[in-house]
């Protein structure tokens, strides 16, 4: 495995991701990285662990704005009163995430740097249009986390760089939001699809007013429905509308037949799960309709 830099201040991170660029990997949790070393899959000459950065560890909600630092674990943000009030749905997509002792290391800015196709959090986060702070010695970039994916588990973080922090608009009176992810188990499963919906309506009209919905899982990085989304802005809210958007999400996934079930399984769970977290999303702010 090489040399392992126990770092208790960014810029000790910082030296070893400059000096050992390419061959360097950031761990926090470590949960999903050292699995991929053990397996062989990833070879690194040096491990560079935050988890002593403890400037790094906080939930913050100011003036509408929540911020996550690196090392926010899945089990705070399930446990928080801050994400369960104004951000229910990550709370959700933590508390989907492997077993307790998984979340009780795991972190969420380590779920979105590691860019499984079979994340939770990512989707969640999507979204809420979180957005991250990567940084480097040269500065930091403020880069939308639905932009941060390139392909299968790849990101377009630079060897030297790393996300500090997360952070995102708490949802308004008027906005509700729902994560689901459909697997065989309840704990240590891989999901077969999973879904992230933020919706937000207009009382006086009774319309969707805004939408937006991420897929995961089933597609080789975190995907927007924007047709989906299309099909309910400025629609009634309605179960017409709902189905009709969960039958545009259904026709803008390509999955391929594997172990999880075939592509048409898929495609129907797609449309299932995307009309569930509407649903939700809608009880969440006691929509009455």
């Amino acid at each position: 495995m090489g040399k392992y830099i126990l770092a208790q201040t960014l810029e000790e991170a910082f030296d070893a991701l400059t000096k050992y660029r390419d061959k360097a990997r950031v761990i926090s949790g470590g949960t999903d990285l050292l699995l991929l070393i053990k397996g062989g899959k990833v070879k690194v000459d040096c491990i560079v662990d935050i988890t002593n950065i403890t400037d790094l560890n906080y939930i913050d909600y100011d003036n509408g704005l929540i911020r996550l630092g690196a090392l926010v674990t899945h089990s705070e943000v399930e446990d928080s009163s801050i994400i369960k009030e104004k951000a229910v749905l990550l709370a959700e997509a933590s508390r989907a995430v492997g077993s307790p002792q998984i979340r009780n290391r795991g972190t969420v800015v380590g779920n979105v740097a590691n860019a499984s196709r079979a994340a939770d959090t990512p989707l969640a986060l999507i979204a809420l249009d979180a957005k991250a702070k990567v940084v480097s010695k040269k500065g930091q970039r403020i880069e939308r986390v639905e932009d941060l994916f390139v392909g299968l588990g790849k990101t377009n973080l630079k060897n030297e760089e790393l996300i500090t922090e997360l952070y995102f608009r708490g949802l308004k009176p008027e906005q509700g939001g729902s994560f689901v992810k459909l697997a065989k188990r309840r704990a240590l499963a891989i999901a077969g699809v999973n879904v992230a919906t933020v919706i937000t309506v207009d009382r006086e009209r009774s319309v969707f007013s805004n939408a937006r919905i991420a897929v995961g899982c089933i597609v080789p990085k975190p995907q927007r429905a924007k047709r989906a989304e299309e099909a309910l802005i400025g629609y009634p809210i309605s179960d017409e509308s709902i189905r009709n958007a969960s039958q545009e999400a259904a026709g803008e996934v390509s999955p391929r037949t594997g172990i999880h079930g075939s592509a048409e399984y898929k495609r129907e769970m797609t449309k299932v799960l995307v009309a569930r977290t509407i649903k939700n999303a809608l009880e969440w702010i006691k929509w009455e309709g």
